[in-house]
Formats: C-alpha cells, structure tokens, sequence
C-alpha cells in the first residue's frame, strides 16, 4: 500500500530502497558516475596531477570513502578550512601535504601514495591501457579507498569498479599506448557507458521494465505506459554487424515481420503472467498531445462504450414558453457606442 504513495517515495540510490526489508524493489540501471563510491574513486585518482583544482581537493579532504574518514573528520574539516586559506584555485601535493599535518591517518595514507605516484615516471609519457589500471589500483590502495564503512550495495560497487577496471584494461587488443590524462579521460568515458543494476528478489513487490517481466509469473500484475508510442519498443540495431547476416539469422531487430511477431508473443505473456488479476493501462494524454494504446492490445483497452444518456426532461425551449413561469422585462434605450 505505500508502494506508490507520495510520501513513501524514496530515491533509488538510498539504500532503503534495496534493503531485504523494503516492500518494494526498484529495478533500476543507472550509469557508474552515478555510484558515489565510484565517483570518488575517479577523483582521487586526480591526484595523479601535480596540480588539483580546489573543489577536487576539498572533496578529497572530506570524502566518506577514504580510510580514517569517521575517526577525522573534525580534523580533516580544519584541514579543509586551512586549505582555503591559500586563496588559490588550484593546489600542489605540497600544499596538500601541509594541511594534513594533524589527521595521522590521512598523513600516513598520504604517505603510501606518494611512493605510488613516484612509479608514474617510469611509466610515463605513454603506457598500456593495462599498466595505466594495475596503477590505478595502486594508488586508490594506498590511498585507502574504498574506507571502513562499506555496506551490501557499496560492496557492489566495489565489484563493479575492478569490472570497469578490467575492461579498461583490456583495451591493450585495440588501443594504443595512451598518456595518463588520456587514460583518465577514456576510464571516465567507459564508466559513464556502463551500468549498474540493483534488485531485491526478496521484496513482495517488484518494479521492472517490460524486457526483464517477460516470462515471469506474478500474483498480480500492473502493466503501465501501453501507448502506441512505447510499445512495442523501437528495435535497437547491431551498427557493426553487416544487415544480411542479421536478417540470415532472422535477429528481431532486423526483420520488421519477425520483430512483430517477438512483440506479440512478448504482449501475450505479459498479459498472463498474473495468477489472480493483470492490469494494462495507458496515459490518454501527455501535455497537449492526446495518446493512443498500442495496436498489440486485444480489446482490454477498449471496452464497449456504455449506451448513452440523453437527457429526459424539457427542452430549454418548454421551459421558457410554460406558463409558470415568470418574465422579467427590462428596457435598455442604451446601445453600444458607434
């Protein structure tokens, strides 16, 4: 019952809305940049510069993913304060350095890495897209990421990020060897391409796209956004593999007939995948534009209209002519002016 309820939304990126307790399960496939552990992740790999800019640096200085982040964060909020007292826009791991003088874990941390970005001179201008990740792990190490308060959804995270780091690495088959601002660039790149999905099986209610609850057997289920517009799905083409052999092997995408066909047997079960009660529904109108259902349906968007009610009574024209009643007359010698 508070699944849809106002006041019960939650956002997606909460962990609420994953835990085993939650009454719900929000499906949703959302880029790497958007996971903040990730996201630091790229930025402490700024420090890979010898300059940083100021927001980097006072990011870095307060992140939640770095080891000591809890035990100092008094101390390393000062660090922050006596940072921008330099006044500049950008800072050196000098001045960096100086500011860390009273968070010993932070220092320490400090310490590991600089060993780390001293093994940059070895491998620079130009390295593998191979050397650039084992570097990169590295230096987060030493540097403590991903913290001591990692939980279920950002151990996920972690997963996914020597995922990402093993797909950059394994560019060395078709690029060539890159500088470290280009590997920094193009391992961002990749990470805004990739995704990440969260589910709870557990939850009683699951929210899914149409793909993912195709097969699927359910209690009850509610099918939303059935337009003409949405469903079926516009077919999503392969651009490096040669049309011929797609339609050869009769691929969906590729053959208007059979991507028909795939949408209605994908209809059908979509239709009967409730044990008790299946619901389809569709929007009549989206601002100013009034919307159709789609074609796929079979009637359950379209009811017999119900036989009309007329209205029974006295036309306007009985009423003002029945004796009953009375006239007002009221005389205006005042016209418009000409």
């Amino acid at each position: 019952t508070n699944v849809l309820h106002p006041s019960k939304a939650v956002s997606a990126t909460q962990e609420s809305a994953f835990s085993s307790h939650c009454s719900y399960s929000l499906n949703v496939r959302r880029s790497l940049l958007r996971c903040p552990l990730i996201v630091n992740a790229l930025l402490f790999l700024e420090l890979a510069r010898p300059r940083i800019s100021s927001a980097e640096a006072s990011a870095i200085l307060r992140s939640p993913f770095l080891d000591g982040a809890v035990e100092e964060a008094d101390a390393r909020a000062r660090a922050t304060l006596k940072l921008h007292r330099f006044g500049e826009l950008e800072y050196s791991h000098w001045q960096l350095e100086e500011v860390i003088r009273e968070c010993p874990v932070f220092r320490r941390r400090w310490l590991k890495a600089k060993k780390v970005l001293a093994e940059l001179s070895p491998i620079s201008p130009k390295a593998e897209a191979g050397v650039w990740a084992e570097w990169f792990s590295d230096l987060l190490s030493a540097l403590g990421w991903p913290g001591a308060r990692t939980n279920h959804i950002e151990g996920e995270s972690i997963q996914q990020w020597k995922d990402l780091l093993s797909s950059f690495a394994s560019l060395n088959l078709v690029a060539e060897e890159m500088t470290l601002d280009s590997a920094l660039i193009l391992l961002r790149q990749l990470a805004g391409r990739l995704t990440i999905s969260r589910e709870n099986h557990a939850a009683p209610v699951q929210i899914l796209d149409a793909a993912e609850a195709v097969g699927l057997s359910f209690d009850h289920t509610w099918i939303t956004g059935l337009t003409e517009e949405n469903w079926p799905p516009l077919p999503s083409y392969q651009p490096f593999l040669p049309v011929s052999l797609l339609r050869t092997h009769k691929v969906p995408s590729a053959l208007p007939g059979v991507y028909l066909e795939h949408a209605r047997r994908a209809t059908s079960q979509l239709l009967s995948s409730a044990r008790h009660l299946v619901v389809a529904s569709y929007a009549k109108i989206s601002g100013d534009q009034p919307l159709a259902p789609s074609a796929l349906l079979p009637g359950l968007l379209h009811p017999a209209a119900p036989p009309a009610k007329y209205w029974k009574g006295c036309t306007i024209y009985e009423a003002i002519s029945s004796e009953a009643v009375e006239f007002e007359e009221l005389v205006d010698n005042t016209g418009p002016p000409v």
